[in-house]
C-alpha cells in the first residue's frame, strides 16, 4: 500500500504518526547528506518500532533503505556490513503492497554507488545501476536522470575494460565541470568524441600523447552540443 493511501485511510491521529516518521526519514537522510551517519542511525533507532506498525508501507521500505545508507557511509573497503541493510531495503521496496518505483529506483542507485565506491565491485554496480535506468525509462524521469545514470555505467565499462579512453572520459568530466554542462550534454559529447575518426583527430586536437584529448578539445566539443541543442 503507498503511503498515499494510508495518509487515506488512517484516522487523523495515524496521519500525525505517519507524518513524523517521514519527517525523520527526511532528517536522516539530510544526515547523512552532511556526512552525519552516526547522528543519523540514532534518529532512525528512534523511530524502529513506530516505522514496524506500518508493515508494508513506502515508510517502511525507506527506513531500511536509510538505515542501510547510513551504514554504507560509516563502512570501509573491507566493511560489507551494509549489505544485508540494502538487501532487507531492496526487498521490502519490491514486494510492497503497491509497487513505489522511485523508492526502488532509490533502492537500485544507493547500492550500486556503495558496490562501485566502497566496496569496488563493478559488475555488481553496474546491475544495479542497469536496473535504475531501466526504472526512470519506465517513470520518464527524463534526459538528465537518465543520462546521469548512463555516464556511471559507461565509466564502470571503461575502468572494467581497463580502456585507453578512460583518461579521456576523465578529461571530459574535468571539462564539463568549469561550465557546469549537464549529464545530457555530457553523454552527448561522449558519444560524439567517440564517434570522431581518431585519425583525423590526431594531431590537431589531442595532446601530445597520442590517443589522449586535451581538455580544450572537449570543451570545444561540449560547447558545440549546447549550442546546437538551443
Amino acid at each position: 500500500m503507498a503511503e498515499r493511501d494510508v495518509l487515506t485511510i488512517l484516522p487523523n491521529e495515524g496521519k500525525a504518526r505517519l507524518s513524523k516518521i517521514q519527517d525523520n526519514l527526511d532528517l536522516a537522510k539530510r544526515e547523512i547528506e552532511r556526512g552525519n551517519a552516526g547522528r543519523a542511525i540514532q534518529l532512525l533507532a528512534t523511530i524502529q518500532e513506530e516505522v514496524e506498525e506500518y508493515e508494508g508501507t513506502a515508510p517502511w521500505a525507506e527506513h531500511a533503505l536509510r538505515i542501510a545508507e547510513a551504514f554504507a557511509a560509516k563502512a570501509g573497503r573491507n566493511d560489507d556490513s551494509a549489505l544485508r541493510f540494502f538487501g532487507e531495503a531492496l526487498e521490502r521496496a519490491v514486494n510492497l503492497a503497491e509497487r513505489d518505483d522511485s523508492l526502488e529506483l532509490h533502492c537500485h542507485l544507493s547500492l550500486g554507488s556503495y558496490l562501485y565506491r566502497t566496496l569496488k565491485r563493478r559488475s555488481g554496480a553496474r546491475q544495479h545501476y542497469e536496473t535504475a535506468k531501466q526504472i526512470a525509462t519506465r517513470l520518464r524521469l527524463g534526459e538528465e536522470r537518465i543520462a546521469e545514470i548512463e555516464l556511471k555505467i559507461v565509466m564502470i565499462d571503461l575502468e572494467a575494460d581497463e580502456d585507453d579512453e578512460r583518461k579521456n572520459f576523465d578529461t571530459l568530466k574535468r571539462a564539463a565541470a568549469q561550465d557546469e554542462y549537464t549529464w545530457s550534454e555530457q553523454l552527448a559529447a561522449w558519444h560524439q568524441h567517440l564517434g570522431q575518426s581518431q585519425l583525423a583527430l590526431r594531431g590537431k586536437v589531442f595532446a601530445r600523447k597520442e590517443g589522449s584529448a586535451s581538455e580544450a578539445y572537449f570543451r570545444s566539443l561540449l560547447q558545440s552540443v549546447r549550442v546546437a541543442r538551443k
